[in-house]
């Protein structure tokens, strides 16, 4: 096992960091995106003054972190672990896919607003495919990208 990684993207490394750090706080989508199984799922959003607005649902900015332009274009990625019955901030949805792994269930869920979240819970089935939820993402656990890719 190694204490630090290096990610690399066009020859150029990107970001070096130990796994752990790297998972939870990736500078950009692209290294977002290559850790993580399930992988990390994006959704469309807006910057409003003080929160973030994706389709219908509104969400505080995570802790104290940086902030943009209100109606700046941005990317939320919410990670499978993050996404669930237990959620804080609600998103209505249809389970589209079940699938066992034994001690884990994996889920995917089509979003009322559009899009798609993946959740990861332990073993053992929360709903069947075609239920309805209303499953909440932690939204202290979000990573926020602009267009570019950058994490903001």
């Amino acid at each position: 096992m190694c204490d630090r990684i290096a990610i690399m993207d066009r020859g150029q490394i990107v970001q070096i960091a130990a796994p752990a750090a790297m998972y939870e706080s990736p500078n950009s989508r692209f290294v977002a995106s290559f850790l993580g199984s399930p992988p990390i799922a994006y959704l469309p959003a807006v910057a409003a003054e003080s929160s973030i607005r994706i389709g219908e649902t509104i969400l505080p900015w995570p802790g104290d972190g940086p902030r943009t332009t209100p109606g700046t274009s941005l990317l939320v990625g919410i990670r499978p672990e993050f996404f669930g019955p237990t959620g804080t901030v609600l998103m209505p949805g249809r389970i589209a896919a079940v699938e066992s792994h034994g001690r884990e269930t994996l889920y995917a869920v089509d979003l009322s607003s559009g899009g798609r979240l993946r959740a990861i819970l332990p073993g053992g089935q929360v709903a069947p495919p075609g239920a309805d939820v209303s499953w909440g993402i932690d939204p202290t656990r979000i990573l926020i990208f602009d267009e570019s890719g950058r994490r903001l």
